[in-house]
């Protein structure tokens, strides 16, 4: 396993002036690097031909439900939302630590998964002193996004110290100031407990003269309810933007259901279609994609809002209507070769330790607790890169191989051999490389390592199945890539990133595991290659052979932008490298720890029997090196790390 350390108070690593103004700009060279621009006046000043959208998830009840959140956040990620919102699941203690709670998922969708994040609370229930809990742990997470609402009344006559939504609003005013963008719900269908119409518009109307920033609506089925609504906000005075809120079809059940619960009428229409077919969950779900499609349109082309919101009920069914109404990034942006942070204490970041490329949460989570974020790397950063905190929760590693795909590359199951393991890598690059996911074929397939929790740029796995597929199978292990080019524009659709104009470069880097046998031949062929840097290691240090400056990073891939000037993006040295031998070794033993007598459902009493598998895994795990190589030709097609391992593989099969 991980060794993950508890970190107790949030006082940050990397002293800094904590900034009074959340708007401030980072300027280096007197140049702008980022800017946060809270959620509210992204929303108020959005002009776009085409509205953003927005999507609303509830978190999960156990680990195993959570790591397929984050897998789904992940892949929403992909299709750039505006936002997403955490729904409080009141039974589940929602201001809790607990790593399923509302606000640490909201937390985890704000920090690991990348999305601006907007935390509900429901206030009924809540005294002053467990609101300010709630805010203060939610802004030492970073959420600056609250979506305000009363929750549902009960029996209980208690009086509690906020009996509205506007309360709310207001006491967080009051607190906070404009810390926070504030959203509240309105109600095309006025809310049960309202006398009337009216009664419900001036009920918002004291919400949004509280404070609220914008409204997003509870769901409706009839777009001119959405359309009344608005224009009956406008006569009154409410002016904020009013997103409309537009429920996912699922399955029959699960819409009346929801419906019951919002007081929504369900159109004849809709009931007379979905009552043949009520059992049939598929053709539910395709008549909702053709329903809500034709709603979207609608919706979109009364221009109302510059935006919609979707609550997905944590199922994936919206996509298609998003991909259909043209609102899905289908090529997003690359502002940087990662994933920018949404976080607002780290939008200035634009140089990461290279180390991490694949795995970006945990590089996330060592660095969480920063005051300041880097835009030119020096070694006071490698210094405080922390070990794995209590908070770097396992439903994060959604990159773990499960034992099933790995038993079907023993070949000889009484005899296993480490070049099994490395027809497993083999398989990962080449099904990477051709595009086979599935196991169609009944040859064996991986399509998870632990090394690579995420593909930052698929173009990079391609390449370096392209160069060293060969070597590969014969025991090159890569766990990371970067393809060297000079001087690429920043619009180019594989390598690109940056702002319009620029131009990018990039070393080749190349980094894998190795069994150290072949140690003497590769230490030969480096000192006659004088442009590679090297950094050689095994899993306790033992071996530890470097070219590479000690103070000084190496800069690895870099642009040049017009307002920017130059941009250091992913930087290598040995103080980092030596932070990644620990958790690149350590990531072994989640393999290792599959072979264990709890791992066989019951099915074996004898732990003796997993040991031949351990025992191999182990040993790649103790004997092998973790090599680090750099080419500082920047040449897109250097002949550098060909010609050594062509000497160094050249008697293999």
């Amino acid at each position: 396993m991980l060794n993950v350390c508890k970190r107790t108070i949030p006082n940050g690593s990397i002293k800094g002036k904590e900034e009074s103004n959340e708007s401030s700009i980072v300027v280096t060279k007197n140049r702008q690097i980022s800017t946060y621009q809270p959620l509210s006046e992204k929303i108020a000043r959005y002009q776009n031909d085409i509205p953003f959208f927005s999507i609303e998830f509830f978190p999960p009840r156990s680990d195993k439900g959570a790591t397929d959140l984050v897998r789904m956040l992940d892949h929403f990620r992909d299709g750039e939302p505006f936002f997403c919102d955490i729904t409080w699941h009141t039974a589940g203690n929602p201001g809790s630590d607990k790593p399923t709670s509302s606000i640490t998922f909201a937390g985890v969708a704000l920090n690991y998964c990348c999305l601006d994040t907007m935390l509900h609370i429901i206030c009924l229930g809540l005294t002053k002193t467990d609101l300010r809990q709630h805010l203060e742990r939610a802004k030492f997470l970073g959420i600056k996004n609250i979506l305000a609402l009363r929750g549902d009344k009960n029996d209980d006559s208690k009086i509690y110290d906020f009996e509205y939504a506007a309360d709310l609003v207001r006491f967080i005013r009051q607190e906070y100031g404009d810390y926070f963008t504030i959203v509240v719900a309105g109600y095309p269908i006025p809310h049960p407990e309202s006398k009337s119409k009216e009664h419900d518009l001036e009920c918002l109307k004291r919400k949004v003269d509280a404070g609220a920033d914008a409204i997003i609506t509870q769901l409706f089925f009839e777009v001119d309810d959405y359309v009344n609504f608005v224009q009956n906000c406008r006569q009154i005075g409410i002016n904020v933007p009013i997103i409309p809120g537009i429920c996912s079809i699922n399955n029959y059940g699960s819409i009346l259901k929801f419906a019951s619960l919002s007081s929504v009428p369900i159109p004849d229409r809709m009931m007379k279609a979905l009552e043949p077919i009520k059992t049939n969950t598929e053709a539910v779900k395709n008549y909702g994609i053709h329903f809500l499609t034709d709603m979207c349109r609608q919706l979109i082309k009364h221009n109302l809002s510059p935006g919609l919101h979707f609550y997905t009920l944590n199922q994936k069914t919206i996509i298609p209507v998003l991909k259909a109404i043209g609102l899905w990034k289908h090529e997003p942006i690359r502002l940087l070769p990662w994933r920018p942070a949404t976080n607002h204490r780290r939008t200035n970041e634009s140089t990461r330790s290279v180390f991490w490329i694949n795995r970006p949460k945990s590089y996330i989570n060592r660095t969480f607790e920063w005051k300041r974020y880097p835009n030119i790397w020096n070694t006071a950063f490698s210094n405080q890169i922390a070990d794995l905190s209590e908070s770097y929760y396992p439903f994060l590693e959604t990159s773990t191989t499960t034992k099933k795909e790995i038993d079907q590359f023993w070949t000889d199951v009484d005899k296993p051999s480490v070049r099994d393991v490395f027809r497993m890598f083999y398989s990962y690059y080449s099904n990477i490389n051709y595009g086979n996911e599935s196991n169609d074929n009944g040859n064996p397939l991986i399509t998870i390592l632990p090394w690579i929790q995420e593909r930052t740029n698929i173009h990079f796995m391609e390449a370096a199945f392209t160069h060293y597929g060969r070597y590969i199978k014969n025991g090159l292990l890569i766990t990371n890539y970067l393809p060297g080019f000079g001087a690429i524009n920043q619009a180019d659709d594989r390598y690109g990133w940056g702002e319009p104009n620029g131009v990018v470069y990039q070393k080749e880097y190349l980094e894998f595991f190795f069994d150290s046998s072949h140690l003497d031949r590769l230490k030969g062929k480096l000192e006659r290659a004088q442009s590679v840097s090297y950094c050689i290691t095994n899993r306790n240090r033992t071996i530890w052979l470097s070219n590479w400056p000690q103070h000084n990073p190496i800069t690895i891939s870099w642009g040049l932008f017009p307002s920017y000037q130059l941009i250091p993006a992913y930087v290598a040295d040995p103080i980092s490298f030596n932070i990644w031998r620990t958790e690149t070794f350590d990531l072994f033993t989640t393999w290792h720890n599959l072979y264990r007598s709890q791992s066989c459902d019951g099915n074996c009493h004898d732990e003796s029997m997993f040991e031949p598998y351990r025992n191999v895994i182990k040993h790649i795990r103790d004997d092998f090196l973790l090599v680090s190589l750099i080419d500082n030709q920047s040449a897109n097609s250097s002949p550098t790390f060909t010609n050594i391992f062509d000497e160094i593989f050249s008697n293999e099969d």
